[in-house]
């Protein structure tokens, strides 16, 4: 006979599971980041003359990616925490929510790489930097907290 998992995760696998979220989380935000910081200091030779932004198809389309996949993070995330019967053994519980925030911050870190190859293809930072900010902060708001994981445990 199997014995039964225990009630709640212990507070060294709820820290051990956020220290990898934490370590996941902060390879995304400094992959951004040093993309960005490329993006921003190297931009690419143009001939003298030459318009910064001939086609602003690019900018549309990254304002429209931030803004489904914004939406869809928060909605993709929380289809993930409540669908089907919580599972009774806390790790998988922890692994449940760990998936959730790593495809919500993926989601947007999507959208973030997205709007900073536009603003590296057109040179110009500001118009374009307004979709990557705003997708980086959804994942600002993904960002795993030691009280929402404990919650999310202790549902029925």
């Amino acid at each position: 006979m199997k014995p039964s998992p225990p009630a709640n995760a212990s507070p060294e696998e709820v820290d051990r599971a956020l220290r990898t979220l934490y370590v996941m989380a902060g390879a995304l935000f400094a992959g951004l980041l040093l993309f960005a910081v490329f993006v921003i200091l190297f931009p690419p030779p143009r001939e003298p003359g030459r318009p910064a932004s001939e086609n602003r198809i690019l900018h549309y389309l990254s304002v429209g990616l931030s803004g489904v996949t914004l939406i869809t993070s928060f909605l993709v995330r929380a289809q993930l925490l409540t669908r089907e019967a919580r599972p009774a053994d806390p790790l998988q519980r922890i692994h449940r929510y760990r998936v959730s925030v790593l495809v919500a911050l993926a989601l947007n870190e999507g959208a973030v790489l997205f709007a900073l190859v536009v603003v590296y293809l057109d040179g110009t930072a500001f118009p374009g930097l307004w979709p990557a900010l705003a997708s980086a902060l959804a994942m600002y708001f993904h960002l795993p907290t030691r009280h929402a994981l404990e919650h999310f445990l202790s549902l029925k």
